[in-house]
């Protein structure tokens, strides 16, 4: 990606405004636990945080601590910068976090386990048990902010550097505790069913239930709570059903694509023989099938093209969510590709990569005591994402995932994440596979399939890789394998095995 001269002036003197704040002795030590040389960021709260503390602050959802951002590594906002700035750092935001700090109660140290960090970051942000008992601190409206309605989830106020003026404290007289015990007969909004959830709204708070699934009679027994302040209204109560809502760029992409026959002339262009498309009346997996080799693998378009996510003129140039790692409208924009096929939505390829994903070990810990741990492959445009393993600090995955490998081919970059289902994943680590060694010997050798079992490359481990021992490429079979076993980088532990296959165009 191009930038221009001005926005790399804008970044780089925003970074160098976080890296003079950081500089600061109170910002020297991780605002939680005093662990030294803290690395990452709570942008909202405005405190600089290590690693560990980082996967719980995640944790806590962004509804708490909204932006957590590596101080090296992620591209900070303005806004972001200009609110750590405002809030003076570690020891301004731990003057209101840390004022009243009961007895009994200590501060996690730099070898404190996850547990106790826990606990504690959840008391001071999420409780604000240690703020003045009369004091929470609320989301308000300051005088940039929009008019429209904030997130529910975003219901935490963005600078607490405003409690001098009093603008983001309220006083309250005491908290209502709302059991949320059972719906009975709720209407139908989906097909027979509904997801139905519930939000509770005092002034300018917000407390939401959890999502329940295909249920008109929902048993929550789900305890929300609300501060109740000195000149308290009504609390609103709204039922809600997670109904999709389209955005003018998903409206616009489906009228541009001009509908099923437009998008079918690309993804169905090359049906081979025997293969059928399957009825109203297929089964599960028949449909499975079909789909994944039509839309993931794209087997049916020319051997040699395929669609990439790529960025529009009107895309944001934030990164999207691991989670929708396929952008509908970019990957989907076939509107100009049925047209003409012009190369900004079709890219030539060399080859596939199948990655076997085959197991982790020793992965980080970012729920209590274990993780949900998956994968995400990405190269240049595409990404890759692997199953979610529930509860599982070692698992075992054998899962093949794919890439295809454009002419201008880069490192495929790897991440481990943890599965959150009410807050932001958490980073478990990554690293960088370099497949240039696996491509030129394939290039070198030619056809495997004239060769006999036997060893053809090698990728070696060094200090500027995350190898834990020399990758070694053999031919196998008649097929080009590599296997890979690395230490994942940037994390506390954790390590993955994998084996690279190279699949030529022609298979």
């Amino acid at each position: 990606m191009s930038y221009s001269a001005a926005g790399q002036g804008k970044n780089s003197s925003g970074k160098r405004r976080i890296s003079d704040l950081l500089t600061q002795s109170d910002n020297r030590v991780c605002a939680d636990c005093s662990a030294p040389d803290p690395n990452w960021a709570s942008a909202n709260i405005g405190v600089f945080i290590c690693l560990k503390c980082c996967g719980v602050h995640r944790s806590l959802g962004t509804h708490i601590s909204k932006v957590v951002l590596s101080v090296t590594l992620d591209e900070w906002s303005d806004d972001e910068v200009d609110s750590m700035i405002e809030i003076g750092g570690n020891a301004s935001a731990n003057s209101v976090y840390e004022a009243f700090i009961p007895d009994g109660v200590s501060k996690p140290g730099p070898d404190a386990s996850h547990d106790q960090r826990m606990q504690f970051i959840r008391s001071k942000y999420e409780h604000q048990e240690f703020l003045k008992p009369s004091l929470r601190i609320t989301s308000v409206k300051g005088s940039n902010s929009s008019s429209s309605q904030q997130p529910v989830k975003s219901s935490f106020h963005l600078l607490i550097s405003w409690w001098q003026h009093l603008e983001g404290m309220v006083e309250f007289i005491g908290l209502l505790k709302v059991t949320l015990k059972k719906g009975t007969n709720l209407a139908v909004r989906d097909t027979r069913t509904s997801d139905s959830y519930v939000v509770l709204t005092l002034g300018q708070q917000t407390a939401k239930s959890t999502v329940m699934k295909s249920n008109l009679n929902p048993v929550w027994n789900e305890e929300l709570m609300l501060s109740v302040p000195h000149d308290y209204g009504s609390v609103k109560l709204v039922l809600s059903v997670t109904l999709d809502e389209w955005s003018d760029d998903e409206v616009d992409s489906m009228i541009e694509i001009g509908g099923n026959a437009s998008a079918n002339s690309i993804y169905e262009a090359f049906i081979p023989d025997g293969v059928s498309k399957p009825g109203p009346d297929a089964s599960h997996d028949q449909r499975m099938r079909f789909i994944r080799s039509k839309y993931e693998h794209q087997e049916y378009l020319k051997p040699s093209l395929r669609i990439t996510s790529v960025k529009g003129p009107n895309s944001s140039s934030s990164q999207q969510p691991v989670k929708s790692s396929f952008p509908v409208k970019h990957s989907m924009n076939l509107g100009h590709c049925s047209q003409s096929f012009d190369s900004w939505c079709m890219a030539e390829f060399i080859g596939s990569l199948k990655v076997t994903l085959k197991k982790g070990t020793n992965l980080a810990v970012r729920d209590i005591r274990t993780s949900d741990s998956y994968v995400v492959l990405t190269l240049g445009q595409q990404t890759a994402q692997s199953t979610v393993m529930k509860s599982n600090l070692n698992p075992v995955w054998n899962e093949e995932l794919m890439l295809s490998v454009p002419h201008d081919y880069g490192s495929v970059k790897l991440q481990v994440f943890d599965y959150d289902t009410f807050s932001a994943d958490d980073i478990m680590g990554e690293a960088g596979i370099d497949i240039q060694p696996l491509i030129t010997s394939v290039m070198a050798f030619g056809d495997p399939e004239m060769f006999g079992d036997m060893q053809i490359g090698k990728w070696l481990k060094s200090c500027d890789n995350a190898l834990i021992e020399d990758s070694i490429i053999n031919i196998v079979d008649g097929k080009v394998k590599q296997e890979v076993h690395i230490k994942l980088q940037n994390v506390e532990s954790g390590e993955l095995e994998l084996e690279l296959q190279w699949l030529p165009l022609d298979q």
